[in-house]
């Protein structure tokens, strides 16, 4: 609610999401393992993606990412990023790699003519 105007919320959704795996990685690898828990698992993973979906509209008449960029692809991104911190015990250093895994997803996404 606090960017709803913003034409960059994207970009700010996927920063919170990053930051946000980085606080719950075990609790999302404790959801994966146990399937009675997997119920949990998807309701999270739908909410985040309406996040994604409602906000990435909302962004894209500014041409943040490539056109054909959906919702899908954005959780396709954060699972990468839940990927990257596997064996990463220290807060600080799955931040750092939170924040790189982002970061190289980004340049990858972004439409080259906005930069």
């Amino acid at each position: 609610a606090e960017h709803a105007g913003d034409d960059h919320a994207i970009l700010i959704v996927l920063r919170a999401a990053a930051e946000m795996l980085v606080c719950i990685h075990d609790l999302v690898g404790i959801l994966r393992e146990e399937a009675a828990l997997a119920p949990v698992l998807h309701e999270l993973r739908q909410r985040m993606r309406t996040v994604l979906d409602t906000t990435l509209q909302r962004s894209r008449s500014v041409g943040l990412l490539r056109e054909e960029v959906q919702a899908d692809d954005l959780v396709l991104v954060l699972n990468m990023i839940n990927g990257a911190l596997a064996g990463i015990a220290a807060p600080g250093e799955r931040s750092k790699a939170a924040t790189r895994a982002l970061d190289l997803a980004l340049r990858g996404l972004r439409d080259p003519a906005t930069g």
